[in-house]
């Protein structure tokens, strides 16, 4: 009878072993979820803080092409008006 008991108490610390060894894996299989959630995030943002930082510098350098064109062209008419 008592040797019933034990292995019963045995087999149930076996299940509980069991039992905890998933949960920690499940924990771990959601903390890596998480973490590549995360990156992916972090990535998007990064790709849109340099997306933004070339529309920033396209605009920088249109206007200074706008710019140096009528500087030209104004210089030019100037030129044409002492002729």
């Amino acid at each position: 009878m008592q040797e019933a008991i034990y292995l019963s108490k045995r087999e149930e610390a076996k299940q509980a072993k069991i039992i905890r060894e998933q949960n920690d894996q499940k924990k771990r299989h959601m903390n890596f979820k998480v973490e590549q959630e995360n990156r992916m995030k972090n990535q998007i943002i990064t790709q849109q803080k340099h997306i933004a930082r070339m529309k920033i510098d396209e605009e920088r350098s249109r206007k200074m092409v706008g710019v140096r064109k009528q500087h030209d062209e104004k210089v030019n008419s100037e030129d044409n008006m002492r002729l």
